[in-house]
Formats: structure tokens, sequence, C-alpha cells
């Protein structure tokens, strides 16, 4: 393998540092000596210059027990004696040892804030990191959001710090986030679980195990009721959620979006010969028929498996054509999809049974019986 070597590598780095390490202590001894004659010696300006001092630096060290040495005969007799010129010295190097951290550290920020660290590729740098995504923008953006006369506390969610600016990330209250992670690395510990508990608003989780609950329910009870949608009981003794997916239906639109929901939940995708979001589409167009006419009449998800079940149920139309509230038009556009080709019309309801397998599990129906406690309303 090939690999090209920058002209900055090596002894060629090592060279510039030598060479900038005595150019830089000649404009230390220079300044030593004008210090030293200014304060403690003749009062007067030694000849010479940043050249003048690196010969100084070379001399002085066959010269320590009288630093005067060093400098020429003429510029001798301006400086003081050996106490006071190595005062001075020790003065003068410990400044520039000072100018030169602070100098590194200016260059290396200003570098990370323009471009990143050595050796990173960023397309948006520090400073606009910071600018979007830190902690003040944050907080800017939740006292815009909610006011700051409101005495509302809201915590911004840390995410992290970015590899690549070493900005610290803070998510927004309308921010989407994905976590991307191979099992078992704690995205629920590091992330989700601290998120929920800092965050006080209201927050919706889904998870597929109980301990995001069991390490935040005790935080969460005291913000405001905590329920839990778990037909399969698996969290005991937490408050359950129940939810009819027909209530609402009664708005088109409520209807339209969530028979497009039950649809894509069939997954038929590409599968029909190519023709998948075609077979998606009319399915949902059976679909919120059957959510808006169930919710006209009152009607549960049983009702729904039983007209799945018949693709000639008269009922929906019926109820769709004579319902004062009914979606115009739509007990056509139903009874229109009973009178297509008979192949045709079983690939349809084949695809509105696959919508609703979800219900197969009694405890999962069951948890989509009519709601009559106000407080287990998602709405609440």
């Amino acid at each position: 393998m090939n690999q090209s070597r920058s002209p900055f590598d090596g002894t060629f780095v090592v060279f510039l540092a030598l060479v900038g390490f005595v150019i830089g202590e000649g404009i230390a001894m220079d300044l030593s000596g004008q210090l030293s004659s200014l304060v403690f010696g003749g009062h007067h300006v030694v000849p010479g210059g940043p050249g003048t001092g690196t010969t100084v630096f070379l001399r002085l060290w066959s010269h320590l027990g009288d630093p005067r040495l060093a400098w020429n005969p003429k510029a001798r007799v301006l400086l003081p004696g050996p106490v006071p010129m190595w005062v001075v010295l020790a003065a003068v190097e410990v400044l520039l040892a000072i100018v030169a951290v602070l100098t590194f550290r200016i260059v290396r920020w200003l570098r990370s804030s323009l471009r990143g660290p050595a050796g990173s590729t960023t397309k948006a740098c520090r400073t606009e990191v910071i600018r979007r995504m830190g902690r003040k923008a944050a907080e800017r953006h939740t006292a815009a959001v909610f006011g700051t006369g409101t005495g509302v506390t809201c915590e911004p969610l840390a995410l992290g710090v970015d590899v690549a600016t070493g900005a610290g990330l803070f998510a927004k209250s309308e921010d989407y986030i994905l976590a991307l992670g191979v099992p078992r690395v704690g995205k629920g510990e590091g992330f989700v679980i601290p998120g929920v508990l800092r965050h006080r608003g209201p927050a919706v989780v889904t998870a597929t195990r109980h301990d995001t609950y069991m390490d935040t329910v005790g935080v969460r009870a005291g913000l405001g009721k905590v329920f839990v949608f778990d037909p399969q009981d698996l969290v005991p003794g937490a408050e359950k959620l129940r939810w009819n997916p027909v209530k609402g239906c009664e708005v088109p639109r409520v209807a339209i979006l969530r028979a497009r929901g039950f649809a894509g939940f069939a997954g038929v995708g590409q599968a029909v010969d190519g023709g998948g979001d075609y077979w998606e589409q009319v399915a949902a167009s059976v679909i919120r028929c059957y959510l808006h006419a169930a919710a006209l009449e009152g009607l549960g998800v049983d009702r729904l498996l039983t007209w799945s079940r018949r693709p000639g149920a008269g009922d929906p139309v019926h109820i769709l054509s004579r319902h004062p509230n009914a979606a115009r038009g739509w007990s056509e556009d139903l009874a229109a999809s009973t009178r297509v080709e008979p192949r045709h019309r079983d690939s349809i309801w084949a695809t509105v049974r696959r919508a609703f397998d979800c219900f197969a599990d009694p405890k999962v129906l069951d948890a989509t019986g009519w709601i009559t406690t106000p407080s287990t309303r998602p709405s609440s």
C-alpha cells in the first residue's frame, strides 16, 4: 500500500521547531538586555536586535556566571550585574512561555471553530454547531415556545459531544432524534431514560420492555398521571390506557390518516407483482369507510373485523349513505369496491384483513373496548 507523506512530517518538523526556538530565544535575549539596561543598568537602549540576541543566546552557555559577557563590549557597559541580569532573563522567559501557551490555545480554538480538529472533514464548523445545537440555542427555543414568565423550567436534553468539533449538543423540544446502536449498548439507560426523567412536559414513550417505565414512573408520577398501553400485561400494577381506534373517526380526516396507518401495517410493500402500493391504497380506501361508518354508529373494533371478513357486507354502505354526518361520496366508493371483479375484490379484502391482523390477539382487542373513564383517554 502506498502512503503519501506530508513534507512537514518527521525530521523537518523537528528542524522547524529548533529554528523557531532559537529565534524566540534570540528575541528573549534582546528584550532581556533592553529591560536590564533600562531598569538596573545604564538606562540606555542596548544596541542590537533579534539577530544579536540569537548570538547572545548561543554564547550565553559559556558565561553562565556573568551573563553580561555574552554581549559585545559596547553593550556590556550598559548592563547590570549577574543577579539583576538573571532575574530579568527568568522573568522574560516566563512571560514568553505564557504568551506561547496562550497563542497555541487560541490558534487551536480558532482551528477547531473553523475547520474542526486535525484530520477531520466537518461540514459545519464549531460555531455553527453551537449556534444551532448548543445549550443556549435550546434554552432560547424553550423561552420562545413557552415564554419566560410562565414559570416553565425545561432542562435541555443533552445528546453528548460532537466528535468532529468537540461542541456539546442539546436537543430542542421540537427536534427529532435518531439514536442508532446495536442491542445491549445502553441506548435506554444512557439516552431514553435520562431524557424522560429530564423532560417536564407530556411524553409518549414506546418500548418493548418494562425497564423504562419502572425507572421513570416515580419521577413522572410527580408531574402528572402515568398510563401504560399494555395489552400483554407486561407491567403488572400499572394504570392501563385503553385506546379505541374508531373513536374520533367521525371526522373524515382522522379516518383517512388512521386508515393509511392500518393499510401500511398490512406490509404488502412491493411484494404483490410489484403493485403493493396499489393494494395498500385501495385497502386504505375501504378501511377509512369502515372506520368512519363505525364511528358514526358508535360501533367497536369487533364490528370492523366482521366487515373485513365479508366483502359484500351492506351495513357500512347503508350507514354512510343514510347518516347525515357521513362524508359525501364515501358510500359510493365503498360500494364500487365491492362490485369489482371477484379476484380483484378478494385481493383488496385480503389486504384489509391483514391490516386488522393486530387485533387477532384477544388481549389487544379487549384493550380497544369503549372507554368509559375520561382519565384514561389518550387526549387527557
